[in-house]
């Protein structure tokens, strides 16, 4: 938009930035979102919605169109690709799909005084009638779009009551870079199993940019980092499996930088010469999805082709490398009964130690196949996989800290909350293989005791190294971790990373907030 004539855009970020945690803004930033729109006069102000997201930004949107009836508002993102129907009557125009082509076409035409009902890609909102114009193709050429921006005099961020224009992306000590869009699989719980539908006919879903675009993109921001990032994630849906790029991109990556890297991979497309090829360029961690240990539910459930066999043969081969290996597991499904648990518990047990996990709890969105599945088996009655029905569960469970992130819980006291607990035990190195083995996979007489054992200490553990868990408290118990396990190497390395971070950024979460009415506008 910095590219277009006559067009001066500027970037909002409500609440915290970094991290999808669901909070409704407080009243003074509302007020404050607001009156930075008093102050900036927009002709056009457009929402990047995610489907939680989407009370916060009708409530924005709505108070926006009170106080300025004649600006226009656009929505963009998932939630409206999905679900434009239920958009629409809150906003003038939807953007469906990739938003580059369509948001520079509406913005020219608006800048020329052009109509712009007919935009590939637009539903518009005149009156009555409601002009739902056909999907543009997919951007094949990636390398065409700019880098993204960062650290930018027309970025404001508004959180904990203050607005200011510090972006702390640069005191991060990780970088996320996209080096691709659109991913190989469809599995049943996952957004691309809807978006692939959508897209169908309009190109290639899967689309890589060429390595000297990532790398070009890379030294540009570690220019301007000055050497305070430490690693770099590629969050790709499934980083590059084709040999000539991954050739390529190891000769530059080295040539540019000895920061290590990480990223994901689908069990199915990683085999041992990719990880041999980019070790030899940094290649530090790969992240890949268990989902459940259960082969039935993985496949048949999940749609994820594969087998635990593979997936603890693979991870031995990958950490036999010296690189770390990180798994995601999803919890709190309707299909992982005990034998599916114990199945899990089983795989894991089998995994190279420590362990290192990212541990959901799956959640119904609307349309998806797995929700579709859900109500037709009967773990969901149709009334409550309703949109309206299922976001508002979902916020809820975002406020209550409990979405995504898997805590253990007391209740109900069965074998299958046990088994739970001692999976979350497990998969944060709570426990010994030797105990979980007595309580889970064996016959003797203390078994049932042992299992009701785990489950106990995996609550009050959760107490302290849960979600919501105040940072000191978290801090203070995973030293007296290190100190009881006598890895006083380890505890003495981690202080010193943490003092070191202190030392580099004493404020970078405490930016001088910006009074509104000292703010200087750029005219169009």
């Amino acid at each position: 938009m910095k590219e277009i004539p006559g067009v001066v855009p500027y970037s909002v970020f409500v609440k915290d930035v970094s991290i999808n945690r669901f909070e409704y803004p407080t009243e003074d930033e509302e007020r404050l979102f607001l009156d930075l729109i008093d102050k900036l006069q927009p002709d056009i102000v457009s929402f990047t919605v995610l489907s939680p997201f989407a009370d916060v930004a009708r409530r924005l949107s709505r108070l926006v169109k009170e106080k300025h009836p004649d600006m226009v508002i656009i929505w963009g993102g998932i939630h409206p690709t999905l679900y434009p129907e239920d958009c629409i009557s809150d906003v003038d125009i939807l953007c469906i799909g990739e938003g580059e082509g369509a948001l520079t076409d509406l913005l020219t035409a608006l800048r020329d005084g052009l109509p712009y009902n007919q935009i590939a890609n637009l539903w518009v909102r005149e009156g009555e009638q409601i002009y739902k114009n056909p999907l543009r193709p997919l951007i094949e050429d990636l390398d065409s779009l700019p880098f993204p921006l960062y650290g930018d005099d027309s970025f404001f961020f508004i959180d904990t009551n203050c607005i200011t224009q510090v972006d702390t992306v640069f005191s991060e000590h990780e970088h996320l870079v996209q080096a691709s869009r659109g991913c190989p699989w469809k599995c049943e719980y996952c957004v691309n199993s809807l978006l692939r539908n959508i897209f169908t006919d309009l190109g290639p879903y899967v689309r890589r940019r060429s390595v000297d675009s990532v790398i070009a993109e890379l030294s540009e921001y570690l220019g301007r980092s000055k050497g305070m990032t430490l690693s770099i994630f590629f969050i790709d849906e499934v980083f590059a499996i084709e040999k000539k790029w991954i050739d390529e991109f190891t000769t530059k990556y080295q040539n540019l930088t000895e920061i290590p890297f990480s990223a994901y991979y689908h069990p199915k497309q990683l085999n041992l010469q990719i990880i041999d090829r980019l070790v030899g360029a940094g290649l530090a961690e790969v992240d890949v999805g268990i989902q459940s240990g259960s082969d039935t539910v993985r496949n048949t459930i999940y749609g994820r082709p594969g087998t635990s066999a593979e997936i603890i043969n693979l991870a031995k081969e990958v950490t036999r490398r010296n690189v770390k290996v990180r798994y995601d597991l999803i919890m709190n499904s309707p299909y992982d009964n005990e034998d599916e648990l114990r199945d899990t518990i089983h795989l894991l047990l089998q995994l190279p130690k420590p362990l290192s996990f990212n541990l959901y709890s799956l959640q119904y969105f609307p349309n998806y196949p797995l929700t579709t599945r859900a109500v037709h088996d009967g773990y969901l009655r149709p009334e409550d996989a309703t949109r309206d029905a299922l976001l508002k569960q979902i916020q809820h469970d975002f406020l209550n800290e409990k979405a995504f992130i898997y805590t253990p819980h007391l209740l109900p006291f069965n074998r299958v909350q046990m088994l739970k607990n001692t999976v979350w035990l497990v998969v944060w190195n709570h426990v010994s293989d030797r105990i979980v083995r007595q309580a889970v996979l064996s016959d003797s007489p203390g078994s049932g005791l042992l299992l009701q054992y785990l489950h106990l200490k995996s609550v009050l553990f959760g107490r302290f190294d849960g979600v919501g868990v105040h940072p000191l408290i978290r801090d203070a118990f995973h030293v007296l971790g290190y100190m009881r396990r006598a890895e006083f190497m380890t505890l003495f390395s981690k202080m010193n990373q943490h003092l070191h971070h202190k030392d580099m950024f004493p404020d970078e979460r405490s930016a001088v907030p910006v009074p509104v009415d000292e703010i200087e506008v750029k005219k169009n």
